[in-house]
């Protein structure tokens, strides 16, 4: 599985010559083109910067433990977080996102086991289990893969009508 920014970063490395030379013939047509100019490295070191803000505000000053958990949902809670480290692995292959990433897992994978109140993906148990699944699997733990497959799985069966 391939990120989108590393496809990007590839072809723009592939294509550097003739993206240059573009850029130069715009910038003569545009005159504020110059903005365009920002490398995909540039870009790149700037979601990085912001992954390690959202981290440190989301993770570290909150006591990194599954009892600092409140929200472990992917939409307003730390499994967003987890989620932007997974995606920075995925476009840099630093293992320590990657580690980061099941480490804030199974903090709100513990939580979640005991909140039903949404059975949503972004909001529920589901989303924790499969990001966990994916990431347990990235990091060939294929015993914590299956555990998390399982629990995604289970989730159809604890829904109360």
């Amino acid at each position: 599985m391939s990120s989108s920014v590393m496809q990007l970063t590839a072809s723009q490395k592939n294509n550097s010559d003739d993206g240059n030379e573009r850029l130069d013939s715009d910038q003569h047509h545009h005159p504020t083109a110059h903005n365009v100019a920002h490398t995909s490295e540039t870009f790149l070191q700037a979601a990085i910067s912001l992954k390690d803000q959202v981290v440190e505000m989301t993770w570290k000053e909150n006591g990194r433990s599954a009892g600092s958990v409140t929200d472990p949902t992917m939409y307003t809670g730390l499994l967003g977080t987890a989620f932007t480290c997974l995606r920075s692995y995925e476009a840099t292959g630093d293992r320590k996102d990657l580690e980061l990433c099941s480490e804030i897992v199974d903090a709100c994978a513990d939580l979640a086991r005991t909140v039903t109140r949404h059975v949503t993906f972004l909001c529920g148990r589901g989303g924790v289990y499969a990001l966990g699944a994916v990431a347990a699997n990235y990091c060939g733990d294929q015993h914590k893969r299956d555990l998390y497959l399982n629990h995604f799985l289970e989730v159809p069966n604890t829904i109360l009508l």
